[in-house]
């Protein structure tokens, strides 16, 4: 289900009971309602429905079905795609995964508010989120000068040593991180897939150029891997797609793969590369990585890009720091959406909050610096 306003939609993982909070941010139109898509027929038959229930938990008796999709028999066999079609003042369509439509956009932006983090495991089926506030800010997070003091911490709170005690160091910002000439490895890194050229045209003359996208990631560490949009018809496309990636290791060899989209049918593949260790963990890396296996008789490139979180884009810092009844750090990336394992409340008075911010999570400790002199809070 999409709507205007934020530009992102309503995914409801198949068979899983998805609900707005009751403030509109998820579904505008049909606030505090939930929804969920469900065989409406024979499993295995392609006959899919798109159901609004008045239940948290999607009791069959609370939901009312909206529309229904089917494959024309035509397609049947060879691969099926459903159409969009319009749902009252909303629009809804079926696709066979979820990373079609939610590419490399951070989960926590789905909550649609960028004081709400999603606490869903890891090891949770594909894009169930837990929406909760973020976890409190560190100590050189100042309330009264949150637009600096995001970016740029304060320089009378010091980062902490492993057993807690103060180093007589500023902290780095919470949003920002300054230079340094120590290894990469270990340390959080923004993980870039900017660009390709030369892709194999995988769709042939009748269906037009292919559709790419690409996935990143640590081989042998599929938690540390993201996927790209979908550029339509286009051998040489710009994704501009991004990743924090907490603490990559010594000697971890990064994947990336391309693919084009077919709708109802197996992916083709376009191509493959791999970055070692030794090219990235000193200074990071900005390039072109030759593709491999691209089924073609020319070459093709992807271009990559990984650096330490804050320095890359000339060490700019993009932060919201306001919204209702919430102010705090979202650092934004590159695209306007919340980093991962960036974002932190200041002040709130969200429900989930509870009374005085007691419902507030803690500040992790990899975030924790020094507390500010009461008198000094304003720098």
């Amino acid at each position: 289900v999409t709507y205007s306003a934020p530009q992102l939609p309503l995914v409801l993982p198949f068979g899983r009971c998805v609900c707005d909070p009751g403030d509109g941010l998820r579904w505008p139109t049909a606030p505090g309602s939930c929804a969920r898509v469900v065989t409406a027929a024979e499993e295995g038959s392609g006959f899919y429905a798109l159901e609004r229930c008045s239940s948290p938990t999607c009791d069959a008796a609370s939901c009312t079905q909206l529309t229904t999709w089917a494959p024309s028999m035509a397609e049947m066999g060879e691969g099926f795609s459903f159409e969009c079609r319009p749902v009252g003042s909303d629009a809804a369509t079926v696709v066979d995964a979820c990373d079609v439509v939610v590419g490399n956009t951070p989960d926590s932006a789905f909550c649609a508010h960028p004081g709400y983090v999603n606490g869903a495991l890891a090891a949770t089926p594909d894009h169930v989120l837990r929406c909760e506030v973020a976890p409190r800010c560190p100590a050189n997070v100042l309330l009264d000068n949150l637009e600096q003091s995001c970016c740029s911490g304060s320089d009378r709170s010091y980062a902490l040593n492993a057993s807690g005690a103060a180093t007589g160091a500023p902290a780095p910002g919470f949003c920002s991180r300054p230079k340094t000439t120590e290894p990469l490895a270990g340390r959080p890194v923004v993980v870039e897939i900017l660009r390709a050229s030369g892709l194999r045209d995988a769709d042939g003359v009748l269906q037009g150029n292919s559709d790419p996208f690409c996935r990143g990631g640590v081989v042998g560490k599929p938690s540390l891997s993201f996927a790209s949009r979908i550029v339509d018809d286009d051998q040489d496309p710009v994704f501009n797609a991004e990743r924090v990636f907490d603490s990559p290791a010594a000697g971890d060899v990064f994947a990336f793969r391309c693919w084009d989209r077919d709708f109802g049918e197996d992916d083709d593949f376009l191509g493959e590369a791999f970055l070692p260790g030794e090219q990235w963990e000193a200074d990071g890396f900005e390039g072109d990585l030759k593709l491999n296996r691209t089924d073609s008789g020319s070459d093709a490139f992807l271009t990559v890009r990984i650096s330490r979180l804050g320095s890359s884009a000339g060490g700019d810092c993009s932060v919201r720091t306001l919204a209702p009844s919430w102010k705090g750090c979202a650092c934004l990336g590159a695209q306007g959406f919340p980093l991962a394992d960036r974002v932190c409340t200041a002040s709130c008075d969200l429900p989930s909050c509870g009374q005085d911010g007691t419902g507030i999570p803690p500040t992790p400790e990899h975030w924790r610096t020094s507390e500010v002199p009461e008198a000094l809070r304003t720098r």
